[in-house]
């Protein structure tokens, strides 16, 4: 499977539905679903406006309308900053049942996985790439 290294997250997924014959347009949709649900929980649970939440991500306020409203096809940088914000709760579940082990090693490949660090001294959080973790 040829997957373009910068490409967005929609465009990944859409590589991947039909590489595996999976009915693209509803399997990204439910994921931009899945996303914006717990965007928008999230927000609604903290009470927080759009704008409020678009200032802690570093987005405008109609780019967070469109998230919630799944408009929007997210890289995965942006992902990684959502779910940075959800404290790490992002759950995508990306629901492609067939040849699901080689999807999923093909997947992993392409996704840098993130580990949250805690600097004790200034008592600042982040996430950082562990490379020898992602294999």
């Amino acid at each position: 499977m040829a997957i373009k290294r910068n490409s967005s997250f929609g465009e990944f997924l859409d590589q991947v539905a039909k590489t595996y014959n999976v009915e693209d347009s509803l399997a990204i949709g439910r994921i931009k679903g899945q996303v914006a649900s717990q965007l928008m929980s999230y927000r609604k649970e903290r009470g927080l406006s759009q704008k409020q939440l678009g200032e802690l991500l570093g987005f405008k306020q109609p780019y967070v309308s469109n998230i919630e409203r799944g408009e929007e096809n997210l890289s995965l940088e942006t992902l990684v900053k959502i779910s940075a914000c959800l404290e790490g709760r992002l759950n995508v579940d990306l629901g492609i049942t067939d040849r699901k082990t080689e999807i999923t090693r093909e997947v992993i490949k392409y996704i840098p996985i993130y580990i949250p660090v805690i600097s004790v001294k200034n008592n600042e959080s982040y996430f950082r790439w562990k490379p020898s973790e992602a294999a």
